[in-house]
């Protein structure tokens, strides 16, 4: 049948389901082995869920000495959830993205590695996933600059963050912590015992376990984009800013892990604390 108005004829349907929900393109990754060859594998922060509780998480890695400036979560491409170095401390013509996102200097964080114990599945998934579940995935720790002496506590109790378990818990307030608000230690693992209980999720990442186990290369993944590059992304930025019906204003979007992005999460952080 023919259809009036400016709508014409329907799209045809999505039988993929995943298909609808598209990733952020700009994003942290690194080599894995994957079914065809080599690919790039999508690494995603670690974050806790506004008023989730006691999240299992173990310790892989934390440099208190190792700082990196960042644009996270950003919307381009009309979509939320990208991530961006913040060059303004190493390029001499500053870094682009600061005017795009009024973030002079990035945001500023210590960064570490992470086994989120959570389970999960994708909100919308394809047909190959569909009624699949994740867990033991290795994240990308991002520790806020007033959360440093808290999380450093944390470490000191505990007698080091290798190996170390966690329940992580948030606090109800949108504006909480990304990374949860309370760190209660819950025991210690060993090098086999994180071996064995992280064996399948290695396999399935497309790494060995020896290699799972160990810290992301902070240097390879965290580098910046050349100026030009972000420039492109800047232009992108300020086209999605104009748009009148945003996506953050008709209620959040896609932070990149498939969760909706909360609405002034990011104007304070609270502190954590530890048991």
């Amino acid at each position: 049948m023919g259809y009036r108005g400016s709508g014409g004829e329907p799209p045809p349907p999505n039988n993929g389901g995943g298909g609808q929900f598209k990733k952020p393109p700009y994003f942290f990754g690194e080599k894995v082995k994957g079914q065809k060859g080599p690919e790039l594998k999508r690494i995603s922060a670690f974050k806790v869920g506004v008023g989730q509780k006691d999240v299992p998480v173990v310790g892989l890695d934390l440099k208190l000495d190792y700082a990196v400036r960042l644009h996270p979560r950003f919307k381009a491409a009309g979509m939320h959830g990208n991530y961006a170095v913040c060059i303004s401390k190493t390029e001499s013509r500053g870094c682009p993205l600061d005017a795009a996102l009024n973030e002079e200097g990035g945001r500023w964080f210590l960064v570490g590695t992470v086994i989120d114990r959570s389970k999960w599945s994708p909100p919308n998934p394809s047909a190959k996933n569909k009624g699949k579940v994740w867990t033991d995935s290795r994240r990308l720790l991002l520790i806020p600059r007033n959360q440093v002496d808290e999380i450093e506590g944390v470490v000191q109790k505990v007698g080091g963050f290798r190996g170390a378990k966690f329940l992580v818990t948030r606090k109800s307030e949108q504006i909480s912590s990304r990374i949860g608000t309370t760190w209660w230690p819950d025991g210690k693992m060993t090098e086999e015992q994180m071996k064995g209980a992280f064996e399948k999720a290695a396999a399935n990442y497309g790494l060995p376990v020896e290699k799972y186990i160990q810290p992301f290369d902070y240097d390879t993944i965290l580098k910046g984009k050349p100026f030009e590059v972000l420039q492109k992304i800047a232009q992108e930025i300020v086209a999605d800013a104009s748009v009148v019906a945003d996506d953050a204003e008709a209620g959040g979007g896609d932070d990149g892990d498939g969760e909706p992005i909360e609405a002034g999460e990011d104007a304070a952080e609270s502190p954590v604390s530890y048991g």
